[in-house]
């Protein structure tokens, strides 16, 4: 069997937030990836990708006023979704914006989460095609102040101590996490020391000293990743 590499648009929402692994899993898979900044652009039609990455961003889901584009992707995705063939991975606010596309909501989440926390696996999770790659419990780097409710008619596949909700899938073909497995040691370094976000205050927000404590541990998020993009979006074929 050999893969069949896709066509996949990848959501960019600013500069702030960049494609990072998602890019490198492309390049190394022979992926032909376009990144769109949807606040600078206009989306394509729904039908012309079949494969689409959301990434997250620093607005909220509600932040239209700001971002005007953001009922433009809403709409987009619910499109894209309707398409039995189309296969879609949202990272944190593109899980957000896919919950709530599928007709969940979003809110402000009791705690924000920022830093290294652990994820564990529902039973559905750990027997899921895509998110069954993972271990049952594993470290994963988050950077959240919202949390969405679970879609009807999706799985719920993982959660934290302090969120619920930190992956979903739905009908096998919608895959969303909440938190940021693309994040490198470099970019991270750098968010971290241009953040306007308050590091300094939270049960669950974590100093600049631990989150980048040690550059090897963004590794495994890494591979899960490129893991679950395999398995989402890549197709085997006959060779």
């Amino acid at each position: 069997m050999s893969i069949l590499a896709p066509r996949v648009l990848c959501l960019q929402h600013n500069e702030r937030v960049r494609a990072l692994s998602v890019a490198t899993w492309a390049a190394e898979r022979g992926v032909d990836l376009t990144i769109l900044r949807v606040d600078e652009a206009p989306l394509p039609a729904a039908d012309a990708f079949t494969c689409v990455v959301v990434l997250g961003g620093s607005m909220n889901t509600d932040d239209v006023a700001a971002n005007p584009w953001l009922d433009d992707e809403r709409a987009f995705l619910r499109a894209v979704i309707q398409r039995p063939e189309a296969r879609v991975f949202g990272i944190c606010l593109g899980a957000q914006l896919l919950a709530e596309a599928l007709g969940g909501s979003v809110s402000r989440a009791t705690e924000r989460e920022i830093g290294w926390h652990r994820i564990e696996l529902t039973p559905a999770g750990q027997s899921s095609r895509v998110f069954g790659a993972a271990p049952p419990a594993f470290d994963a780097m988050e950077w959240h102040g919202d949390a969405w409710t679970l879609p009807p008619t999706a799985t719920l596949i993982a959660s934290s101590l302090t969120c619920a909700t930190q992956a979903f899938e739905w009908e096998g073909r919608v895959f969303a996490v909440q938190f940021h497995p693309e994040f490198t040691y470099s970019r991270t370094r750098e968010l971290v020391a241009t953040t306007t976000d308050d590091l300094s205050t939270g049960a669950h927000v974590q100093s600049p000293e631990a989150i980048l404590a040690d550059p090897a541990r963004f590794e495994a998020p890494r591979m899960l990743l490129y893991a679950w993009l395999d398995r989402a979006l890549l197709t085997e074929r006959s060779a």
